[in-house]
């Protein structure tokens, strides 16, 4: 119960809420003083129980507080925390970093022959996936373009194995204060060096055409990594899907229950063990699909100490590829939009190794902490766990948060990671929030931001443009409220609109 819980909750992370309160009716310009009684009616309105509440809106030009409510209590931030991380990843690397993935041959080629091993050394990458190929659905066009690069190498045949190398991060997989019961949820994916397919396996479920009859499936990509048992039965019609998934920890063996409409076709998906392991498992795959016989398995080389020793030992390894991700500007729309919870990890451990020469959540959130030192944007009661804001450990103010927006407005690359988050009427969370009439769309369309959600815990932050053109930041923290998350996440998104109508004097 506990996991089915925990992902009908995340589910509403990616859907706008029914619950649309009697507020914002009207899209007219309003003062400082009527945004401050349209905000507490949007408070009082929403119904929210008795939360902590942390609120700032803020003139980006001027400095000037527009309205205030315990903007400087420290809060839980939720997926607000990736704007801590995104914009120190952006300051620090820049917007045109990119990942590196080296794929290596070990051995002597006699002929067509590699008596050896192929090696991919991961760096950190979150983008070898579908996510950025030309079909969405092509999950592994990268690991395919990886065996054409050692094909082209004139190599038919591996008599040794393809090795996953992840030691350019620890094998700290998990953040403190990660629940364990959620190891299966995609929110909750390991984040290792290398990683494929945002660390998950895909799932295409097909209702039957009569309701209790069991629902088919099929693996995507098809592979033996992982043991299969579903219990999934097909629904009734219309009722869409509703299945849970659950996995012991260190373990492939995935039980998935549930239901699926009859007479229909759907994909899901479920964070697998050892993703260094799986990435080298299904790059193998691909070689061998792409004719190249290999006789040796699949390892991860952390399972292997003396063979990790010799090829750390070894010089003669050949590059036969560098393979590049798309810029960090292009990754940020899925920690913004997507809210993607491993790419802001993966962002995180490389500040780490980058900065301070330690891949690791500690080393990370340490080179945030004193990037917003050096920065001005210190806060008392600010802690850091984790990059993403799944830790009910982080904290952070409605202060801090807007002091790291005011820091990216003044770079060169503020549009782009604006243009990054969720917006009214466009994409994301915020993409039905204001279809009540014509004025709220075309108010909604002019409002952008971050939004945030774990157990308790429902956040927004982001700039809105008003009618006059000018930037507004806002920063809602909702901690403890006991009305539904939809409607808390109303109340943040109504908050966002009323800034939106405010006239700067």
């Amino acid at each position: 119960m506990k996991v089915f819980a925990a992902r009908l909750l995340v589910l509403l992370l990616f859907v706008s809420c029914l619950f649309v309160p009697a507020m914002g009716a009207h899209a007219q310009a309003i003062s400082a003083d009527q945004l401050k009684e349209a905000v507490e009616k949007v408070i009082e309105e929403g119904k929210l129980g008795n939360p902590q509440l942390g609120i700032l809106i803020q003139d980006a030009e001027s400095g000037r507080i527009l309205y205030e409510q315990n903007p400087d209590l420290p809060l839980k931030p939720a997926s607000n925390n990736k704007i801590r991380t995104g914009v120190t990843a952006m300051a620090l690397l820049g917007p045109d970093f990119r990942y590196v993935t080296p794929i290596l041959i070990r051995g002597e080629v006699k002929g067509k022959t590699l008596h050896g091993d192929v090696i991919v050394r991961g760096s950190g990458d979150p983008s070898i996936s579908g996510r950025y190929a030309k079909d969405k659905s092509d999950l592994t066009w990268v690991l395919r373009e990886w065996a054409h690069a050692v094909k082209a190498r004139g190599i038919k045949e591996v008599t040794g194995r393809v090795i996953g190398d992840d030691d350019y991060f620890d094998d700290d997989y998990f953040g403190k204060g990660w629940h364990e019961d959620s190891r299966s949820e995609w929110y909750s994916a390991e984040v290792s060096a290398l990683s494929f397919n945002d660390n998950c396996i895909d799932i295409l479920w097909k209702g039957g055409k009569k309701s209790g009859t069991a629902a088919k499936w099929e693996l995507v990509p098809k592979t033996d990594y992982i043991k299969f048992l579903s219990e999934v039965k097909t629904g009734e019609k219309n009722t869409g899907r509703n299945t849970t998934f659950s996995r012991k920890d260190k373990t492939n063996v995935i039980v998935a229950k549930g239901t699926v409409s009859s007479g229909t076709t759907t994909r899901d998906f479920t964070a697998i063990y050892n993703p260094t392991h799986y990435t080298a498992t299904i790059f193998r795959d691909m070689m061998i699909k792409e004719g190249i016989k290999v006789k040796g398995g699949a390892l991860d080389l952390d399972d292997d100490p003396k063979l990790k020793q010799e090829i750390q030992d070894d010089e003669s390894t050949t590059t036969v590829l560098e393979w590049e991700s798309p810029t960090l500007m292009t990754l940020m729309e899925a920690v913004n939009t997507n809210s993607q919870n491993l790419f802001t990890e993966l962002m995180l451990k490389t500040l780490g190794k980058k900065i301070k020469g330690e891949g690791s959540f500690s080393s990370g959130t340490g080179v945030v902490m004193d990037f917003m030192r050096e920065n001005g944007m210190a806060v008392n009661g600010a802690v850091m766990i984790d990059g993403s804001g799944l830790s009910h450990l982080n904290r952070t103010t409605a202060t801090q948060l807007v002091k790291m927006l005011d820091y990216a407005r003044r770079q060169p690359w503020w549009i782009g990671y604006r243009d990054s988050m969720t917006r009214g009427g466009e994409k994301g969370t915020l993409k039905n929030s204001y279809d009540d009439n014509p004025e709220m769309k075309k108010t909604g369309s002019r409002i952008y931001g971050k939004s945030g959600f774990i157990g308790g815990v429902v956040s927004l932050t982001g700039v809105v443009v008003n009618e006059e053109g000018r930037d507004i930041f806002y920063s809602v923290l909702i901690n403890g409220y006991s009305c539904p998350v939809g409607t808390a996440r109303k109340t943040a998104a109504m908050i966002a609109y009323e800034a939106a109508r405010s006239r700067i004097p």
